[in-house]
C-alpha cells in the first residue's frame, strides 16, 4: 500500500513539474528533473537540488505517507517553484517575491515552514563521566568521542571531565562506593601533553557547522537570509553540536555561513 502511494506521488510531482515547464518554457528541462523520495531525519519534507545543470526534487517518504495532502497540494509546488527559480533566477530566488508568484502559479500557498510531523526523531546516546571531583557527567555523542580520543573538558564547579572517567552510556548508581569514585579521582600522571588538542577536519564543530549551512543554501538560502535567521540555526548548532553557549553556536554560524559565500 505505502509503495503505491509513493509512486502516486512520484506522478504527482512529475505532473507538476510539466505544468512547470509548460507555464515558464522549460519543458525539456523539467523532463531532466529526479525525483527522489530519500530524505531522513525529521526536520526536512522537501528540497530542490541543483548541481551544476543536473536538477533534482528531493522529498521525505515517511512525510508522503503521514501527510499526503500537504505534501501533494503545498510541498510538491514549493520545491518545483524553487526548481524553475533555480532554472531560470530572473523569475525569483529563495523564497523572495519572485518564488512566491512562481510557487502560487503551481498552486502551493508560498508558505516557508511546515508543522507537519514525521520521521524518527534518534535517541541520543548518554555518556556518563565521574569528573576529577567525582561528579556525574552527561555528554553527548561528540564531546565522548573527542574524549575518547585524547581531549578533556571542564565541567563548572565539578573539577575535569578526561577519558578514563567514563563509567558507561548508563547512569550510574549516586551511591557509588568510595573507593570507585577514590579511583576517579586518582592524582593524573606526569606527562607532557599539548595546550590543545587538534581537531580533526571531519570531527570539528566548524566543519559540522559548514555541512549545515550547506545544506540550507542548496536548499535556496541566500546569505541575508541566513544571517537574519542566525538565532534560530545557532539555536539549533548549539544543541546538536554542545556548543558551550549559545553566542559561541552564533558566532559559529555567522562565520562559517561567510566563509561559504565567499569561496
Amino acid at each position: 500500500m505505502s509503495q503505491a502511494k509513493l509512486e502516486q506521488f512520484r506522478k504527482e510531482v512529475r505532473k507538476c513539474l510539466t505544468k512547470a515547464g509548460e507555464k515558464y518554457g522549460l519543458e525539456k528541462q523539467m523532463e531532466l528533473v529526479k525525483i527522489r523520495l530519500d530524505i531522513k531525519g525529521y526536520r526536512c519534507a522537501g528540497q530542490a537540488v541543483r548541481k551544476g545543470f543536473q536538477f533534482s526534487v528531493r522529498f521525505h517518504p515517511d512525510a508522503i505517507i503521514k501527510h499526503w495532502d500537504e505534501m501533494v497540494n503545498d510541498t510538491i509546488p514549493h520545491e518545483v517553484a524553487h526548481t524553475v527559480c533555480q532554472m531560470n533566477p530572473t523569475l525569483g530566488r529563495n523564497h523572495d517575491a519572485g518564488w512566491k508568484r512562481v510557487c502560487r502559479a503551481l498552486g502551493g500557498d508560498d508558505s516557508r515552514t511546515h508543522d507537519m510531523v514525521f520521521g524518527d526523531k534518534p535517541e541520543r546516546t548518554e555518556c556518563w563521566y565521574r569528573t576529577t571531583t567525582g561528579e556525574l557527567v552527561d555528554l553527548g555523542p561528540i564531546r565522548h568521542a573527542k574524549v575518547q580520543k585524547g581531549a578533556s573538558y571542564r565541567a563548572r564547579g565539578a573539577g575535569r571531565i578526561q577519558k578514563d572517567g567514563f563509567v558507561g552510556h548508563t547512569k550510574p548508581d549516586a551511591s557509588q562506593p568510595e573507593q570507585e569514585m577514590a579511583a576517579s579521582t586518582k592524582a593524573p600522571e606526569q606527562k607532557t601533553v599539548p595546550k590543545s588538542t587538534p581537531k580533526t577536519k571531519s570531527g570539528s564543530k566548524a566543519e559540522q557547522a559548514r555541512g549545515y549551512i550547506q545544506n540550507l543554501i542548496e536548499a535556496g538560502q541566500s546569505k541575508e537570509q541566513l544571517l537574519t535567521d542566525k538565532g534560530i540555526h545557532a539555536k539549533h548548532l548549539y544543541a546538536a553540536l554542545e556548543f558551550g553557549t549559545l553566542g559561541a553556536a552564533r558566532s559559529c554560524f555567522v562565520a562559517n555561513t561567510n566563509k561559504l559565500f565567499a569561496k
